[in-house]
């Protein structure tokens, strides 16, 4: 948490926000609420805040007005505990939110205020949003100048990422997307919405174990054509969804493409060698590859791996174990 926040508390509204923090606390301890961690830290001190869930909206309005100099709030609830990660702030005199980590998939349309008027106070400041919530979100006419990054992720059955939807339509400088294809599957619009983002440098797919509608491929397939300066990909691969049709025509515009990342559990699917031959060819600046796979197809991997001629950084990982790494210089 030391270089995502920073944050001044003045003297004389610290306190209250502690007592405020305090009797939200007891208060819901007596209640029994749904457990809310949120965590942010100023100068002098670090939250783990244990909010009741109706006043999930208010505590992240309040953090906001006590908190002027915050640049990264990373918030949780409905026992979905996510890692926190280590977003890069720049230093910035203006209030503002640089950084935001909303996972809530419990939340529902008429307690989603507090994301809301978070959105519509720090819109034009946002470099980083990461948001995985269950509820659709109403569209707002709300512009993202400075997001380079977004994550959406779909993780419960019950819940529906619908800010995808609308907020990569207003956000044409994104750079780095995650998204799985759940979400493509749950977020009615999540598609044709990307279609607007055309500058990716980095993109992380969860392929999962779904397949996609014919009309849903479309859209993927013109968004994947499309990005003609995408220098990092990372896929999760499923053996059994995994198509190199899928890929074969974007594969032809990744030539500035710098590192892959690949993600194959149990084994590889049967058009696994087209699309290395495809990348051998058409992606000629590539020079790191990371895959992760099973013990039992490891040798399979190193055979496609010997076509890529210009790598200078290999990476294999069997589960989180490092298999080998190697540095070749050429």
């Amino acid at each position: 948490m030391d270089s995502i926040t920073s944050a001044t508390i003045p003297a004389k509204t610290a306190i209250p926000l502690y007592i405020g923090v305090a009797l939200i606390y007891v208060l819901g301890t007596i209640l029994n609420p749904r457990i809310v961690p949120v965590q942010f830290k100023d100068t002098a001190v670090q939250f783990d805040l244990d909010i009741h869930a109706w006043q999930e909206s208010k505590a992240l309005t309040d953090i906001q007005q006590y908190c002027l100099s915050l640049k990264c709030l990373q918030y949780s609830s409905g026992g979905f505990h996510h890692y926190w990660n280590d977003f890069p702030t720049e230093h910035s005199p203006a209030p503002g939110l640089q950084c935001n980590q909303i996972h809530d998939p419990e939340i529902t349309y008429y307690d989603a205020g507090g994301i809301d008027t978070l959105l519509k106070s720090n819109h034009t400041t946002l470099r980083v949003l990461d948001i995985c919530v269950g509820t659709p979100g109403k569209e707002m006419d709300l512009a993202f100048p400075l997001l380079r990054r977004l994550v959406m992720e779909y993780r419960h059955s019950e819940s529906e990422i619908g800010y995808g939807s609308w907020i990569p339509k207003y956000a044409p400088n994104i750079e780095e997307l995650e998204v799985d294809m759940d979400a493509i599957l749950k977020c009615s619009g999540l598609l044709e919405s990307l279609k607007c983002i055309t500058n990716l440098r980095t993109l992380e797919l969860n392929l999962g174990e779904q397949r996609l509608h014919p009309y849903h491929k479309q859209k993927l397939h013109h968004f994947l054509n499309q990005q003609n300066h995408m220098r990092s990909l990372e896929l999760y691969i499923h053996p059994d969804t995994f198509n190199d049709d899928d890929w074969h025509p974007a594969i032809h515009n990744m030539s500035e493409l710098r590192c892959l990342d690949l993600h194959i559990p149990r084994r590889l699917p049967h058009t696994f060698d087209r699309f290395m031959k495809g990348i051998s060819i058409h992606c000629p600046l590539l020079e790191q590859l990371h895959v992760r796979c099973e013990r039992g197809i490891m040798d399979e991997v190193i055979v496609y791996l010997v076509q890529l001629k210009r790598l200078k950084d290999i990476t294999l990982r069997r589960d989180i174990h490092i298999i080998a790494s190697s540095n070749f210089n050429y």
